[in-house]
C-alpha cells in the first residue's frame, strides 16, 4: 500500500513538474489539464490519509501535506473570481488549511520539510508585502520558521540567506537585510534568475538606506547581463537617477540613452 501511495505522489510530481514546463512554453490547455491531475492524485492520497492516517507512513504524509498545502495557498491568491472558478472544477483555496498543512509538513522533519519551510517563508517575506496582504504576526511567523530545525540545517544555502534578508526587511532593519542579501547574492551564481531577482531586493533596500553607491552597485549587473530582460530599461532609468543624485551627469545621461 505504501509503495502504491509513494508513486501515486511521484506522478502528481511528474504532472506538476510537467505543467511548470508547459505554462512556460505557452501551452496552457496541456499545462492547465496538468495541474488538474496533479490535484486530483495529490488530494486522493490525503484524503486516504484523513480516513486512515496509519496507511501512510510519516515521509509520504509530509509530501502530501505540502502539495495539497501548496495548491490552497495558490488558489487563495487568486482574485475573488477566479477562486470561484477554480472550486467550482474541484480546486480549494483555503488559506487556513494552506498554513497549517505547510506548517505541518515543516515541522515534520521528514525530506520535503524544507520545501514546506521554504514555501511558508517565500509567502511571509515576498508575497504579502508584494501583494498587501496582512497576515498576523507574520514577523513572529517568520522568525519561527528560521529557527525551526530545518532551517538551521542550510544555514549557508542561498535561498535561506535571502529568506533572511527579507525577514529583516519586514522588520524595517534594512542594514541587516542588506547584509544577509549580500550574502546570498554572492553564493547565488549558479541560479541566474534568482540572482537577479536578490539584485532587485538589494537595490531596493539600498534606495531605502539611501546609499545610493550600493544602489548603483546592485544595478550595474542588472544592466549588464548578457540577456536583457523586459525590466532592461527600468534599470536603465534606475541607474540614471541614482548616477544624476551622485552628481555624475555624464554617466547618468549614457543611460538614460539605453532607456527604450
Amino acid at each position: 500500500e505504501a509503495e502504491k501511495l509513494d508513486l501515486t505522489l511521484v506522478s502528481a510530481d511528474a504532472h506538476l513538474m510537467g505543467a511548470m514546463m508547459q505554462m512556460i512554453l505557452g501551452s496552457y490547455i496541456k499545462g492547465a489539464w496538468n495541474i488538474r491531475a496533479a490535484w486530483s492524485l495529490y488530494s486522493g492520497v490525503f484524503a486516504e490519509r484523513e480516513r486512515s492516517p496509519d496507511t501512510v507512513p510519516a515521509p509520504l504524509q509530509c509530501i502530501v501535506d505540502f502539495g495539497v498545502g501548496m495548491f490552497n495557498l495558490v488558489v487563495s491568491l487568486l482574485p475573488s473570481t477566479y477562486i470561484a472558478v477554480a472550486q467550482a472544477v474541484g480546486f480549494s483555496g483555503d488559506r487556513e488549511v494552506a498554513m497549517r498543512l505547510l506548517k505541518r509538513s515543516s515541522a515534520s522533519g521528514e525530506f520535503w520539510a524544507p520545501f514546506s519551510n521554504l514555501l511558508l517563508l517565500y509567502f511571509y517575506t515576498q508575497l504579502c508585502p508584494m501583494l498587501g496582504i496582512s497576515t498576523p504576526d507574520h514577523v513572529g511567523e517568520v522568525d519561527a520558521l528560521l529557527a525551526s530545525d530545518v532551517a538551521r540545517k542550510f544555514p549557508e544555502a542561498c535561498l535561506y540567506l535571502w529568506m533572511r534578508g527579507g525577514g529583516e526587511r519586514l522588520k524595517g532593519r534594512h542594514e541587516e537585510a542588506q547584509e544577509w542579501l549580500g550574502k546570498a547574492e554572492a553564493v547565488s551564481g549558479s541560479m541566474p534568475a534568482l540572482q537577479a531577482i536578490i539584485q532587485n531586493d538589494l537595490l531596493w533596500v539600498a534606495l531605502t538606506r539611501l546609499d545610493l553607491q550600493a544602489a548603483h552597485k546592485a544595478l550595474t549587473p542588472l544592466l549588464e547581463t548578457a540577456s536583457p530582460t523586459p525590466y532592461h530599461s527600468v534599470y536603465a532609468y534606475e541607474a540614471g537617477v541614482v548616477l544624476l543624485c551622485q552628481g555624475d551627469e555624464k554617466g547618468a545621461t549614457t543611460a538614460f540613452t539605453r532607456v527604450g
